[in-house]
Order: C-alpha cells, then sequence, then structure tokens
C-alpha cells in the first residue's frame, strides 16, 4: 500500500517528512514516483491524472490538495471513487487572507491607486467607511424558508410592510411567531432574495434525510431548508451549487423518536 503526492513537490518534501514522522509504516511518494501502481491505495493530487482508472486500479480515495475540489474534472474521475477535501487550519487561514486581501484591495483602491503609481499620475480617490460596503460572490442568491402554516415573512413581503397573521401550530415551533420581528424584518428584506413556503411533511421529511444520509441530528426549523429543497419550493438551474444552513438539534427526544421512525 502506497500513498503518492501530485502537487507542488516543495509542499510535497513536507508532506513526506510529515508522513515519515507520523506514519512510518505507510509508504509515501511523491511524484513521479509512485512505485508499483498496484499498490497505490491513496493520491493526494491538485490536478490528478486523466486515466486513474487505467493507471491505478486498487485506488481508494482520491484527496485535494487544495481548499476545495472545484478545480476537478470530475468527468474523469471514477464516479465510484471517493474525493475528499481536506480541512486543515492552516489552508483555511490562508483562504481568509487571500479573500481579506482582495476585499480591502477594491476598498481601498490598490488596483487603480497601483496604475497611477505606474503613470506617475498622483490623484486622490474619495474614501468611503467600510461600513457603506457590500461583499457578494457572483450570481449567489440567498433564500429564505418558512412554515407554510406560519407565512409572517411571505405576507410581510408581499404587503411591504411587518404583518400579523393568526398563530397556527407547526412541527417548526422555532418559527411558530405571528409577526416578524422588528430587528430582522430589515436585515431580511435586505438581503434575501427569495422567500418560500414549506409543508410540515416535507420538513419532517428534511429531518429524516439528515438523520439517514448525514447522521445529523435537526430540530424542524433547522432542516426546514432541506425540506425546501426535498419539495421543490427553490427552483435550481442546471449544475448550481446549493448550500443549506444548518443550526440546532433543540427537541425533545420523544419526539425526534417519533419522526426518525418514519425514515426507511
Amino acid at each position: 500500500m502506497t500513498f503518492p503526492y501530485q502537487a507542488d513537490p516543495v509542499r510535497g518534501a513536507a508532506w513526506a517528512e510529515l508522513f515519515a514522522r507520523k506514519m512510518p509504516a505507510l509508504p509515501f511518494r511523491v511524484w513521479p514516483d509512485v512505485g508499483d501502481p498496484r499498490e497505490v491505495r491513496y493520491l493526494a493530487a491538485w490536478q490528478p491524472p486523466g486515466d486513474l482508472a487505467t493507471r491505478f486500479p486498487n485506488l481508494e480515495v482520491l484527496f485535494s490538495t487544495g481548499a476545495g475540489t472545484d478545480h476537478f474534472d470530475f468527468s474523469a474521475i471514477p464516479e465510484a471513487l471517493p474525493v475528499v477535501r481536506m480541512v486543515e487550519s492552516g489552508i483555511i487561514d490562508g483562504m481568509v487572507d487571500y479573500v481579506t486581501l482582495a476585499v480591502l484591495s477594491i476598498h481601498r483602491d490598490w488596483l487603480a491607486y497601483g496604475d497611477q503609481q505606474r503613470a506617475a499620475d498622483w490623484r486622490p480617490h474619495r474614501v468611503y467607511p467600510a461600513s457603506t460596503r457590500r461583499v457578494g460572490g457572483w450570481a449567489v442568491r440567498v433564500i429564505g424558508a418558512e412554515p407554510a402554516l406560519t407565512p409572517k415573512y411571505f405576507h410581510s413581503r408581499l404587503n411591504k410592510e411587518r404583518t400579523s397573521l393568526p398563530l397556527r401550530n407547526t412541527i417548526a415551533d422555532g418559527l411558530r411567531i405571528s409577526v416578524p420581528g422588528q430587528n430582522p424584518y430589515p436585515i431580511i428584506e435586505k438581503y434575501v432574495d427569495e422567500i418560500v413556503l414549506v409543508d410540515d411533511e416535507h420538513i419532517i421529511a428534511g429531518m429524516r434525510s439528515l438523520a439517514k444520509d448525514a447522521k445529523l441530528i435537526a430540530e424542524p426549523a433547522a432542516a426546514i431548508g432541506i425540506g425546501a429543497l426535498l419539495a421543490g419550493a427553490i427552483k435550481l438551474k442546471p449544475d448550481e451549487k446549493v448550500c443549506v444552513v444548518l443550526s440546532d438539534g433543540n427537541w425533545d427526544l420523544c419526539d425526534l423518536a417519533e419522526v426518525w421512525s418514519g425514515a426507511d
């Protein structure tokens, strides 16, 4: 069994030193020295070779050496091969540095000042307070979900003002209020692009899916986003990536057991 590393050779040398110290029994190799391809069980790569299935017939896991896997060509990776995105504090800190640098470069007009410096043009630019700036991503939608039995934010958006509705029972008791909160309402109106309604049955389906597939305990109010996806309430574009925020597992264990008992 061997573990080759295919990326920057300088970093590969550092990996080899760590493996020799932490896992001396595991043969660790730096590309192109892979040894016997039939012995390769694990591969860490920035850009894996396109012939993985034939080159390493016994490969069990592919590790990405980057901060994600977006740079992988998944059409060239065997469908059954597990792909692991590593989470490590150094990678996270590095990405925070990159994002901070990019945001500050735009906020303080570093690119414009750099062009002017090269042209010996010493014109000042207006300085804007950071509180007036917004940071966003390309084509990112923020979608809120609430129980269909308590659609206070949904109706408030339609009426363009905080709207009070009769209080009805919903399994998502954490979202069971009759009127939007005074503080969160303007924030939601400013940053949330769309609000969808989810029936209790689909909220329960979301809880069951999390329990079965992700081994996560989530209260109904936390699982509502998964329920919205399962119900088809959110219209997705082809290949659109989705992130669902999960929070809280604060629910009675007896109630959880009753919900889970219906999971296949």
